[in-house]
């Protein structure tokens, strides 16, 4: 092991590990993020104590942590979280990385709903529980549900959950095979969207680190979870209750007819940040 005397010599160590690899400011906001992670310090913190020496617990983290991102493993999943609206998740290799267009829709959802709360919530594919938590903090008084096809994502969501003290009830259920008893007022879901044809244009550290099945829906039928989900709004949302999805851009006009295709009437498409069609809204009457 390398003896970094104090953590200027650890930062400097640490960009000469990954530069054939990655940009600078990529590894800078690695850097920053470990120590965050492991000293509870932001960058005026490390500009004062930069010449403090590093111990050896420390040292071992950021060589591990360099390994991994060599392997191109997403640096979330090294730290084991990630920021998601205003709070901080637990995630892992179990579930899909929250990315900011979802936080776009929870506050899509937020500014919707700012004068009258849903009742009852439902989140179909929680994985970490990002969109259902985010919802409970905005809408403490709404009921929550979640469900997952995944052991593993739901213990994850259930874990944030604990360490957010939000109560949300949480279940392992196959959307293509659901019996619910309860009605809702919104129903929302980020479902896999990427044909598996896209697979070619993504990054190694998504393709070969995130679970696949939340990620990829076959070629042959791209709007299979839209079609069941909105299937199960049709028996399971109050009169005038709303759906929302993320979308993958190139289908969003063949979601927004789906729905209508199936009585659903107010049924928007909706830009993100970068001005692409990223989310669907629609009411059932």
């Amino acid at each position: 092991m390398l003896v970094m005397k104090n953590f200027e010599q650890l930062k400097k160590h640490f960009i000469d590990s990954l530069k054939d690899q990655y940009k600078l400011r990529e590894i800078n906001s690695f850097f920053f993020l470990l120590l965050e992670n492991v000293k509870k310090w932001n960058r005026i913190d490390f500009n004062l104590q930069r010449l403090l020496v590093v111990d050896q617990e420390e040292e071992l983290i950021f060589q591990n942590a360099i390994h991994s991102l060599k392997e191109e493993v997403p640096i979330q999943y090294i730290i084991g979280s990630v920021f998601f609206y205003d709070f901080s998740l637990k995630v892992n290799n179990g579930v899909l990385i929250p990315r900011p267009e979802t936080e776009e829709l929870v506050s899509l959802i937020e500014n919707n709903y700012a004068f009258n709360p849903p009742v009852n919530i439902l989140d179909i594919g929680t994985g970490s529980g990002c969109i259902i938590l985010a919802l409970k903090k905005i809408f403490p008084t709404s009921e929550c549900f979640a469900i997952d096809l995944s052991n593993e994502a739901i213990n994850v969501a259930k874990e944030n959950a604990s360490a957010l003290s939000l109560e949300v009830n949480f279940t392992v259920d196959d959307v293509f095979n659901i019996d619910l008893k309860n009605q809702f007022d919104l129903i929302v879901s980020n479902p896999p969207y990427i044909t598996l044809e896209e697979r070619k244009n993504m990054s190694p550290n998504v393709l070969n680190h995130e679970p696949h099945n939340a990620l990829f829906v076959y070629d042959k039928d791209p709007l299979l979870f839209y079609r069941s989900i909105a299937e199960i709004g049709l028996n399971n949302l109050n009169n005038n209750g709303k759906i929302y999805f993320e979308i993958n851009e190139e289908y969003g006009h063949e979601v927004v007819s789906l729905l209508k295709e199936l009585g659903y009437v107010n049924c928007m498409l909706i830009k993100d940040m970068q001005q692409k069609n990223r989310f669907v809204s629609a009411i059932l009457k």
